[in-house]
């Protein structure tokens, strides 16, 4: 399923989602947030049947496709520990500087966080940036 760009992850014994979910601001308006929610079978039912062709031969002896087996969807959910999935950490919403150096400013994933945006980035970076630098100081002559 990663390798067909499924957005599944780990978190802890789970197997996660990202997803926006709904929340209230101070004022009482409700906007929609990155959230982390649990992959449930039906989820899992769904990210299975877009992966890979499920069939079985009917009656006649012709191959028919099928809905992915509810027993395969069990032992997936059930397969804590060895999910191909990476595992996730946290989702973050800005722009945040990498232990590297490096600035996190493009939306996708890194081997431990997933970066959801509500806006482009007005942080994009360049082929040739690849670490965040302080200025350096003009001297005055």
């Amino acid at each position: 399923m990663h390798a067909a760009g499924v957005a599944f992850y780990q978190r802890d014994r789970s197997l996660v989602r990202v997803c926006r979910i709904k929340a209230k601001t101070f004022d009482g308006k409700t906007i929609r947030v990155p959230g982390i929610m649990p992959v449930t079978p039906a989820m899992l039912c769904r990210a299975l049947g877009q992966s890979a062709y499920w069939e079985k031969i009917n009656g006649q002896g012709k191959l028919v496709r099928i809905d992915p087996p509810k027993e395969i969807v069990e032992q997936i959910l059930g397969m804590i520990d060895n999910w191909p999935s990476p595992p996730l950490a946290g989702v973050i919403t800005c722009p945040t500087l990498r232990p590297d150096g490096s600035l996190l400013a493009n939306e996708g994933m890194t081997p431990r966080l997933v970066w959801c945006s509500t806006k482009p980035s007005p942080f994009r970076r360049s082929q040739n940036t690849r670490r965040a630098r302080t200025p350096t100081p003009q001297s005055s002559t």
